[in-house]
């Protein structure tokens, strides 16, 4: 019997394994503050095994990161890594108005499965978002931050 608290066993992930690869030409993944938010998704394509999400808030205007690990390794390496950012895997940031410094997927976390569909979903949060277009003569655009329900299908895509 192990120890409480001993590490039994480590995996680093780095740059270029299972697809993990900085997706800026000009931010490498440390620049993108990747792993300021990490949480397990639950096991989104059903191999057996937890897969994970992980923001980057400093990429450009934040990128989440789903890594789905090897279910047939078992070891914690990743099969594949889908980026959420932009209109890329059915994400789309444009109906929220994001921008560079809202320091979107700060925060992460799974919910479980919200609408039935058998896949877990995700909460996200963007603690910098202004809501610009939300702004009137009558209210200041105050950093206010936001909340995203990020609903994933078994590949890891945003439906």
């Amino acid at each position: 019997m192990e120890a409480p608290g001993r590490v039994i066993s480590q995996h680093l992930l780095p740059d270029g394994t299972g697809g993990l690869q900085s997706v800026s030409y000009s931010n490498t993944l440390a620049v993108q503050e990747f792993g300021a938010a990490v949480a397990s998704a639950g096991d989104l394509n059903g191999d057996g095994t937890v897969d994970f999400i992980v923001g980057a808030p400093a990429d450009v205007e934040g990128s989440l990161y789903v890594l789905l690990t090897d279910g047939n390794r078992r070891n914690g390496a990743l099969a594949s890594t889908v980026i959420l950012q932009d209109s890329a895997f059915g994400f789309s940031k444009d109906s929220f108005s994001l921008e560079r410094g809202d320091r979107a997927f700060a925060a992460v976390t799974s919910l479980g499965d919200l609408d039935g569909d058998g896949v877990p979903d995700a909460v996200a949060g963007a603690p910098k978002l202004d809501g610009k277009d939300q702004c009137s003569v009558f209210s200041a655009c105050a950093d206010n931050g936001g909340l995203f329900i990020i609903k994933f299908t078994a590949q890891g895509w945003a439906k």
